[in-house]
């Protein structure tokens, strides 16, 4: 054997006198290098049918046309030659005769008499060959007849065509699919069609003209190699669309989705893939702390840089996650993305608290609510550590829940004062149900505080949307809230600035402070208004005080000006943030009304 290729089996039948076949004599072999080298006019068997296509086409053997026959008769696959027929022979010639120097992608397809494959040969622009091109096109064919394997042959002429030809082996059970060759051809034809002609052909089918050429001209040539070869022309048109929607401003950004994994990730452990759209250039020390306060596992991550003419860079990192499997993740896919937008956007603060969102679908505000009740019992003084008041909140999902539930029901204003009532009845049921099996007396105590200081919550802005959360909470009602314990306390809290605030009685005065003492201001104000009690006591009856912590404070021995402008902008948020919750007394004409913010 000299090359590695399927045997040829040739068949001489020999008849009786009555035109029966009565035997057969069988060459299995391979055919010798002359059958390739010699001229299809010259081979036994092929040079019949040569004449008869000859004959049919009624070309003269002088003429362009009877000279370009010949010509592709002379490079047809000559394995192919002995097994087709004279008239499909002819409808290819012909076929390829007609698409000479025409830069357009068609197939010639062929199935085998006895079912055991398919051949086909592809004609493509010369310009748009090459190895990508060639898988994409072999995998269309094999997916189409459900072929067990594939080979291949290329033929580069002189030609503005390149052909390519498959001999696709069938499955043994003999069922050839049944495949529509037009649709095949179109599928293919998008297959070795150039990105930027893609993008141009996409986009001039789905959009208006004008719009079609703005979208092609700004983006036909903005994506790298890299991203070409990962995704199609059709992934790329929805990743323009949420691109196009981004702009250079700060706050512009980032867009989050999600898809299933690609062939290319079949040997990986990828549950999902995450695309993170942006206009600056991001830090995987930015990116991955945060998934992973989600509870997600980054398996890989590709970057790409766009450069869409007219509109500035962008960015897309696509990222290869690993959770959970019996996650159910369309359920919690947007409130993931939006969670971490938050995060980027500085919203939300990242921390193991987020993993509520993947594992038990709260949104990103409601863990923020919780995350803001957890930092107030700290102010308090619990013993308790923020990693074991994540872990509780996350290890007891349906105490957490039920609190949750207990919120919603106390504070949001769609429910009438009679669902509200009922709402906070059945949370605290549930609550108290599902303390039962909590297996430690720690985790018991922190999680029957977290409803506790809810029921003492007299007021919140949480649901008009506000980044800073407030809540106004009556502290006497707390059993282990330190004394002495004023009378009314208003707690700010976001990502940038912690403070509270406390008032003695329903008049009162005293003055703000700009704490350094993260771990413990709420105490240093209590001793503070203490004091504040004493020296006021002639002028009002009772004292006020209140003071904040700025989280997001630069170095000052760095850059003095910015750390001073960062306390005033934290120092503002905490007012801004008070005020949401504070009552006006105004009086005109009629009397005295007040007017609730």
């Amino acid at each position: 054997m000299h090359r590695g290729v399927y045997l040829d089996y040739v068949g001489v039948k020999s008849f009786d006198a009555n035109g029966e076949v009565n035997g057969e004599r069988r060459f299995i072999g391979l055919f010798s290098s002359s059958v390739y080298t010699s001229s299809v006019k010259t081979v036994p068997v092929v040079r019949e049918k040569v004449q008869a296509v000859l004959k049919s086409t009624g070309f003269a053997a002088n003429s362009h046309s009877g000279k370009d026959i010949t010509t592709i008769l002379e490079t047809y696959p000559r394995d192919e030659m002995f097994q087709i027929s004279v008239d499909d022979l002819t409808q290819a010639a012909l076929g390829i005769l007609r698409l000479q120097e025409r830069r357009r992608t068609s197939v010639f397809l062929r199935t085998d008499d006895y079912g055991r494959f398919v051949t086909a040969m592809v004609f493509l622009p010369r310009d748009r060959f090459s190895t990508d091109v060639r898988l994409r096109v072999e995998k269309e064919l094999k997916d189409s007849f459900v072929a067990e394997s594939v080979e291949y042959e290329a033929q580069l002429g002189a030609g503005a065509l390149v052909r390519l030809f498959y001999r696709l082996r069938l499955r043994r059970d003999g069922q050839l699919p049944a495949v529509d060759h037009a649709a095949l051809e179109e599928r293919i034809a998008k297959a070795v069609r150039s990105w930027s002609d893609a993008i141009v052909d996409t986009a001039r089918a789905s959009l208006e003209l004008g719009d079609a050429n703005t979208l092609s001209n700004a983006w036909s040539e903005a994506f790298p190699a890299s991203y070409k070869v990962q995704f199609e022309i059709e992934d790329a048109l929805k990743d323009i669309n949420l691109l196009s929607s981004l702009n250079d401003s700060a706050d512009s950004g980032p867009i989050v989705s999600f898809y299933d994994p690609t062939p290319v990730d079949a040997d990986s452990p990828v549950s999902k893939r995450m695309k993170i759209f942006v206009t600056q250039p991001l830090l995987l020390s930015r990116i991955l702390p945060v998934l992973q306060d989600l509870g997600l596992q980054v398996v890989d991550e590709r970057p790409y840089q766009l450069n869409p003419e007219g509109v500035g860079q962008r960015y897309i990192y696509d990222m290869g996650l690993k959770f959970d499997p019996e996650i159910e993740f369309s359920r919690i896919e947007g409130k993931l993305a939006e969670a971490y937008c938050a995060v980027v956007r500085n919203e939300a603060e990242s921390d193991s608290l987020n993993a509520l969102v993947l594992r038990e679908g709260l949104s990103w505000q409601q863990v923020a609510m919780l995350r803001a009740y957890a930092h107030y019992l700290l102010q308090l003084g619990v013993p308790n550590s923020t990693g074991f008041i994540a872990n509780t909140l996350v290890g007891n999902a349906s105490v957490t829940h039920s609190i949750v539930e207990l919120f919603q029901a106390t504070f949001d204003p769609a429910l009438s004062a009679e669902a509200s009532e009922a709402g906070r009845e059945q949370a605290k049921t549930k609550i108290t149900e599902a303390l039962e099996a909590v297996p430690t007396l720690d985790a018991d105590t922190l999680l029957r505080r977290f409803a506790k200081v809810i029921e003492a919550t007299k007021r919140t802005n949480y649901f008009t949307g506000h980044q800073a959360l407030a809540f106004k909470l009556a502290p006497e009602e707390i059993d282990f809230a330190p004394f002495p314990r004023p009378k009314h306390e208003l707690w700010v809290y976001s990502p940038r600035v912690e403070g509270t605030h406390f008032r003695f009685g329903a008049v009162a005065r005293g003055g703000l402070r700009w704490s350094d003492r993260r771990e413990d201001f709420r105490t240093e104000v209590l001793g503070l208004v203490k004091a504040q009690m004493v020296k006021n006591s002639v002028i009002v009856p009772t004292g006020a005080k209140g003071g904040f912590y700025a989280k997001q404070l630069p170095n000052p021995a760095q850059d003095r000006a910015a750390w001073m402008e960062e306390g005033k902008g934290a120092y503002k948020v905490f007012i801004r943030t008070l005020l949401q919750l504070t009552d006006n007394m105004v009086t005109d004409g009629t009397g005295e009304h007040i007017v609730p913010p």
